[in-house]
């Protein structure tokens, strides 16, 4: 998995470095990895000679970067252009362009086939309106080229003059905070890549920052002796829209291959793949059952059982004839993991249920996973600091995260999250594992794994179809199946996120979200065999 850094951090490590006068080889290294990436893009458009490229250069080093990139593809034949967005700029960068032909714009040209974003860098840390950029809304517009040239689309087909152009960000999508991924000032730019340079920023994959900075590729510029221990690490699911060519080189990140799955051998019998015992489902959503149980045994459990109301546990076993339905407190003396709370309705018996859980995975019996309805059952005892182990793994979305730390704050008095901690997923996950002494999954753009000693994993995935009813059900089998097989509960939630992407990918690889939560189960199944 690749190293994250706040954007903090790699400014602190970029510092020793331009204080003893490195900085313009810095900038250089960065500029030729730019100019790199840009060529890749022009070649997967079909045209490198002639092509046109512009970038919208603030007054940071990140449009110096940007200059200094346009000076490269210059001497390839592109056609560049620079808009000043600032009217500050790096002079030594501007005069360099200027003097070798380069030509600055007042806006942006309609017939680009490439717009470089380095208006804002990683410095940005405070909100602020945008500054305007003439012509960019119209230099968007698919159509753009077409009507530039006055030429005429004939039905079905499709010119190259009607594409979008392509939006490289340098160094990080302009606005957006390097630390947090949160949206500083909104230019309203999408990257299509972001071209990073010496470490990932957290920024470009947490928050709104995982969605606007695209495909990522970092530029080594000989950082890493001077990089502190890294703020978490990435995980990355290949997601809807992601293209490469043959030579191109690869982004950041390649999918979950450094976690490894405990693998089966010949000798394994049911209760060494693992048991999984879920409590779900109530007559009000008796497909929560369902959902979990299905995705557990897709997921390669040894055996699944489950505890539900009477006609939920018939309609799930009826379904799936391999499911045993067994009361929690017999299930426990065979089960590795227990999936706990999707579909439940907060009845007394549901919390005596958890109860009984708790204590058993609290004395070394298993694992939990404790999702939905199940996080809210957790009594005020339960919320005190270090009241649960890391054998337990909650998965909230942000809502019910944002609910469990009122709840901490609330009956204990104390504040979990830092005022600092802001809006930050990682910060929050973090900070809620460390209280509570248990493994938290916070779902959301990007996944968050924090276990309680502070390691963090974060899982990026473009993938929207997943935003479903259900889903989250689906998520809470694959990892109690694959923490049942295998102890380590961290990487185990990681993976299952990983394969709960995948499976959408491989279902959707366009994103259009045309499916349902039973149709992820089947996807499960699929990619796992």
């Amino acid at each position: 998995m690749t190293e994250v850094f706040t954007g903090t951090q790699v400014r602190d490590a970029e510092r020793p470095l331009v204080e003893a006068g490195h900085g313009p080889a810095l900038m250089q290294q960065a500029a030729s990895g730019l100019a790199a990436q840009v060529l890749r893009s022009l070649r997967q458009r079909g045209r490198i000679y002639g092509a046109g490229v512009t970038a919208l250069v603030g007054s940071g080093n990140n449009g110096a970067d940007a200059l200094y990139a346009l000076l490269r593809l210059r001497r390839r034949g592109v056609r560049t252009r620079a808009v000043l967005v600032s009217e500050r700029c790096h002079e030594a960068a501007l005069t360099a362009y200027r003097e070798a032909g380069g030509r600055t714009l007042p806006r942006v040209p309609g017939h680009q086939d490439v717009i470089i974003d380095a208006v804002l860098g990683t410095g940005a840390s405070r909100r602020a309106e945008p500054m305007p950029i003439p012509g960019l809304g119209e230099a968007l517009r698919p159509d753009a080229r077409h009507e530039a040239r006055g030429g005429i689309q004939r039905p079905g087909t499709q010119r190259p003059e009607t594409q979008r152009p392509e939006i490289i960000a340098c160094d990080i999508p302009s606005g957006v905070s390097a630390d947090t991924g949160e949206v500083l000032s909104d230019y309203g730019l999408t990257a299509d890549r972001t071209v990073t340079f010496g470490a990932v920023k957290l920024g470009l994959v947490v928050g709104a920052g995982a969605v606007l900075s695209g495909q990522i590729h970092c530029v080594d510029i000989g950082l890493g002796p001077h990089l502190p221990q890294a703020s978490a690490r990435l995980l990355e699911t290949p997601s809807a829209g992601d293209r490469a060519e043959p030579d191109e080189a690869p982004s950041t990140t390649s999918g979950a291959s450094s976690i490894e799955l405990r693998e089966l051998s010949g000798q394994d019998h049911k209760y060494a793949r693992g048991v999984v015992h879920v409590v779900a489902g109530s007559t009000q959503y008796p497909g929560a059952a369902q959902l979990s149980v299905a995705a557990a045994v897709g997921t390669g459990a040894g055996m699944v059982t489950v505890d539900s109301e009477a006609q939920v546990s018939a309609r799930v076993t009826a379904v799936h004839p391999e499911v045993v339905a067994l009361p929690t407190d017999q299930a426990l003396r065979r089960a590795d993991a227990v999936a706990l709370g999707p579909g439940l309705t907060g009845e007394a018996a549901d919390e005596e249920t958890l109860e009984s859980v708790l204590a058993w995975s609290q004395s070394g019996g298993g694992i939990l996973v404790l999702d939905a309805s199940g996080i809210g059952l957790l009594s005020p005892e339960r919320l005190r600091s270090g009241a649960l182990t890391p054998n337990v793994v909650l998965t909230p979305h942000a809502g019910e995260l944002h609910r469990l730390v009122s709840r901490i704050d609330e009956v204990h008095g104390t504040r979990v999250l830092r005022e600092e901690d802001g809006d930050s997923p990682v910060a929050s996950a973090r900070a809620v594992a460390a209280h509570l002494g248990a493994v938290v999954l916070l779902k959301g753009a990007s996944t968050v794994i924090a276990e309680p000693h502070g390691s963090v994993i974060v899982h990026r995935c473009r993938a929207p179809g997943l935003a479903t009813a259900g889903s989250g059900d689906v998520l809470t089998g694959v990892i109690g199946a694959l923490a049942a097989h295998d102890g380590r509960v961290g990487d185990m939630a990681a993976l299952g996120s990983h394969i709960h992407a995948a499976a959408a990918h491989q279902i959707d690889p366009r994103g259009a979200g045309a499916f349902g939560a039973a149709d992820l189960v089947a996807g499960i199944r699929r990619y796992r065999s």
